[in-house]
């Protein structure tokens, strides 16, 4: 908790990560992250993509939005992952079949330990969402959600695409 908590502080401070001018090919990482999970089916649908950021950082983004699909989504329903480039941008789309969330909780899943249903037997100190976010701002970028109770949720992240330096 201690290290996600010096990575927020460090990325608010627009300090520079080490690693920046990396080649990451985000449709390959993204299936990295989906291939071989027993907990969860993917549909994916993912354009041949690079960005040149930080690797651990770019992980970390995408793993707590893919998480969140797979501990939040119906397991009966594949989660829909897409990966396509708009302009300078790409986005990244993340939808899961799941419980979804109310229209007064979704501003507050990107406030550093707000857990939307504290009763639930899942681990986490609300700090995923927080991080991912920062993560994509400081790629000059950001996270939506869209979701309504009872039909899932979708999850847009999207960054700069020319990043390199």
């Amino acid at each position: 908790m201690i290290q996600l908590l010096l990575i927020i502080c460090r990325l608010d401070e627009k300090r520079k990560p080490p690693g920046m001018n990396e080649e990451i090919r985000l449709g390959d990482y993204i299936t990295l992250l989906t291939e071989g999970r027993e907990d969860a089916e993917f549909a994916l649908s993912l354009q041949d993509i690079s960005i040149f950021a930080n690797l651990d950082l770019v992980i970390s983004l995408y793993d707590n939005i893919i998480s969140n699909a797979v501990k939040y989504g119906r397991s009966d329903c594949p989660i829909e992952i897409s990966l396509y480039q708009k302009e300078d941008f790409v986005y990244c789309r993340v939808r899961d079949f799941g419980e979804g969330i109310a229209e007064a909780e979704q501003g507050k899943i990107f406030n550093p330990f707000y857990r939307v249903d504290t009763s639930r037997s899942e681990k986490g100190f609300g700090l995923g969402l927080p991080l991912a976010q920062k993560i994509a701002q400081y790629y000059h970028g950001g996270i939506s959600v869209e979701s309504e109770p009872g039909q899932g949720a979708t999850f847009l992240v999207w960054v700069k695409s020319e990043e390199k330096e």
